[in-house]
């Protein structure tokens, strides 16, 4: 044991031992601090931060604006600080940016040397100062910038195109959707509905977003649990990206969940998993979720408008959300029997929710297909309107309801209200094919061709694949008798479905008013051979039949026509009845003839209150077939003055008109028609050429 003397000293002497040391530490962290000052390595710090951060910056630009892989960027950020620390070696070995001068030399401070500082070491030329020199610096610099561009050349040169961030174009083809039927993953296939109804949901709420071009329903369906790529499927809907997804229905929770997909690359820009507990504002909140995410994905602007309307909760009670769902999969069968279903269904709906305004909707849409589409009375009309109406107080922002509405006044005949609430349809939804075509036939009715190929034209390009789309925009090309877009557009059609009714049909009065009226009555029989029960294929052939001055042919068709035409007034160039009086002259069964243009003429004129050309024309060419010419010329400038009729090339070789043709005020008559034909050619003309399409 050591004695009390010893044992402190020898405590005191590690004492001091220790502060010496600490003092060491402190002073040798001073001359650090001291050494970093005396070199500006602050200063060389900060200009190599901030060249950095604007190297990066013009990089990242370089990246977004030519498309090369996202990897290049940190390729670059990667480059930058290898470069750091051989930067601040260099500056710390050659004494700031002056490298080394020797006026960088200071005074002694005996505080952190605590003696004299040492006289400055001659350099050493042979060792790091030869090695980390500015110079040297700067070649790697400039060495390592070369390499970022080699690696950027050769991906552009050599490697596989251009990845896209997330849109091509806010407002071109990047913004290009199709959402493709989502897979019913639920155990219980009677759950398909259910599925269908979320799919068209998502569908729909894309729809809204008018930065968004959203391919149709009826264009997407063909690829339900189809095996095709996705770069193939976009190519044929004409769109840079697609939605996938599938939903699963188990006890009280669903599970939805979408991808979306670049097509051309075929890689994923977005993915997310709902799983939340089967509520209807659940439902909902999922479905506006998944519209917003793709929407910021494809950097699509909403305005406040639109986010208001994807957000909202059509209805609190998931069953009646279910009795809507199911409403709606009948009624999109358009069959008789499904449109009775479908309004059974859509009343359930409202039963449990009175506010239901999709429900309303749906029910006046179903009510206004009964007399337009299977027959029924013109009446159903007055009650499509009463239920859209509803739809509408309930919600003033849902479109279907104003494209319910209509559909109702189209089946009135009142022309002018329906366009007013097709154009609100597609002002709150501007991707509505329905209301888009609608308001393009609508435009024909009035003899405004040049808005009957703006519209018909919009309609095919949200429904690519639908051969009723592209066949109107093959009409519409007729009627501003460019003949051969009509007929371009008219065999694309027919590639796809040989037998299309509404191909053929345009394709045998394209040949007419050619003058090849053989070839069009060999064209009209073809769709009677593939259609032979069809009102339509013997309208058809009655027609072109006429065309070619072929009664006996006419007046067969025209027979069976007038037999099938329960409604007496439906309209392929004359009405059925028309062209059975007219031939029934031509063949001299003189008093049959004139007693059925008559009656015809009789059932006319009540019509004159829709808002078309149809019923003052049959009235005129009806007088014009009698020998009535100044009651014919009375109402062919009626027609053309207050309904738009403008079809100078079709009059030209209809025979009803024979007897007036030397007529000098038909003549003038068919001068304007074809004034105002030629003027709205011009206007399309220019359009399509400033848009690059002649």
């Amino acid at each position: 044991m050591l004695a009390p003397g010893i044992a402190w000293g020898a405590s005191w002497t590690r004492e001091a031992r220790l502060l010496l040391s600490k003092g060491r530490v402190v002073n040798r962290l001073k001359r650090i601090i001291h050494e970093i000052h005396r070199r500006s390595l602050w200063q060389v710090m900060g200009i190599y931060v901030v060249g950095s951060w604007a190297v990066i910056e013009a990089i990242q630009g370089l990246t977004e604006a030519t498309g090369l892989p996202v990897w290049l960027p940190p390729f670059a950020v990667a480059l930058l600080l290898i470069g750091f620390p051989v930067v601040m070696a260099t500056a710390f070995v050659q004494e700031g940016i002056g490298a080394g001068s020797q006026e960088r030399a200071v005074a002694s401070d005996p505080e952190i040397y605590g003696v004299a500082a040492p006289a400055e070491a001659p350099r050493d030329d042979t060792g790091a100062h030869s090695i980390l020199t500015w110079r040297n610096a700067l070649t790697g610099g400039v060495l390592a910038l070369a390499l970022w561009g080699l690696v950027a050349v050769g991906w552009v040169l050599l490697g596989p195109g251009p990845v896209p961030s997330a849109a091509d174009s806010a407002d071109g083809v990047g913004n290009s959707i199709a959402v493709l039927p989502f897979a019913n993953i639920s155990a219980d296939e009677e759950n398909t509905y259910f599925t269908q109804g979320i799919h068209d949901d998502v569908l729909t709420q894309l729809s809204k977003i008018g930065a968004l071009d959203v391919i149709a329903r009826t264009s997407v369906l063909q690829y339900a649990d189809t095996d095709r790529p996705i770069p193939a499927i976009a190519a044929e809907l004409g769109v840079a990206t697609v939605v996938e997804g599938g939903v699963q229905r188990s006890g009280n929770r669903v599970r939805i969940n979408a991808q979306l997909i670049h097509a051309e690359s075929n890689t994923h820009l977005w993915a997310e998993t709902y799983d939340r507990e089967l509520t209807a504002e659940n439902v909902f909140t999922v479905q506006t979720e998944i519209a917003q995410a793709i929407a910021d994905a494809l950097r699509a602007t909403l305005t406040p408008e639109e986010e208001s309307r994807i957000a909202s909760v059509p209805t609190a009670n998931l069953t009646a959300y279910d009795f809507y769902l199911k409403g709606r999969e009948a009624y999109q069968r358009y069959q008789a029997e499904d449109n009775n279903e479908a309004i059974r269904l859509f009343r359930q709906a409202l039963e449990l929710d009175p506010g239901y305004a999709r429900a309303w909707a749906g029910l006046g849409d179903a009510f206004g297909q009964r007399p337009s589409r299977y027959g029924f009375p013109i009446s159903w009309a007055d009650s499509a309107i009463a239920a859209s109406r509803r739809a509408i107080e309930i919600d003033p922002e849902l479109a279907d309801g104003y494209k319910a509405m209509g559909l109702a006044y189209t089946a009135q005949g009142q022309s002018d209200r329906a366009l007013e609430y097709y154009r609100r349809t597609v002002e709150l939804d501007p991707n509505h094919s329905p209301a888009a075509n609608n308001i393009g036939l609508l435009s024909f009715q009035r003899g405004e061709f040049d808005e009957y190929l703006r519209w018909s034209r919009k309609a095919f390009s949200l429904e690519p694949t639908d051969i009723g789309r592209r066949a109107t925009v093959a009409w519409a090309y007729w009627s501003l008798e460019e003949y051969d877009l009509a007929e371009t557009w008219a065999r694309e059609a027919l590639a796809l479905q040989p037998d299309a009714l509404v191909t053929l049909d345009i394709l045998s009065t394209l040949a007419s008013h050619r003058g090849e009226f053989a070839h069009g009555l060999e064209l009209a029989e073809q769709v009677l051979s593939q259609h032979p029960n069809s009102l339509a294929a013997h309208q058809i052939v009655a027609g072109i039949a006429l065309f070619a001055r072929d009664m006996e042919r006419a007046r067969t068709a025209a027979e069976e026509a007038a037999r099938l035409d329960v409604s007496g007034f439906s309209h392929q160039w004359h009405a059925s009845s028309t062209m059975l009086g007219f031939t029934l002259l031509a063949t001299g069964d003189d008093e049959r003839g004139r007693r059925q243009l008559t009656e015809t003429l009789e059932r006319a004129e009540p019509r004159l209150e829709r808002q078309s050309w149809s019923a003052s024309w049959e009235m005129a060419s009806i007088h014009a077939a009698l020998g009535n010419l100044d009651e014919a010329i009375h109402w062919a400038e009626r027609s053309y003055e207050e309904w738009g009729y403008r079809f100078p090339r079709f009059i030209a070789i209809d025979p009803l008109w024979d007897s007036a043709r030397d007529d000098p005020r038909f003549q003038a008559l068919i001068a304007r028609m074809q004034a105002d034909v030629d003027e709205m050619r011009h206007e399309i003309e220019l359009e399509e050429i400033a848009a690059g399409e002649r």
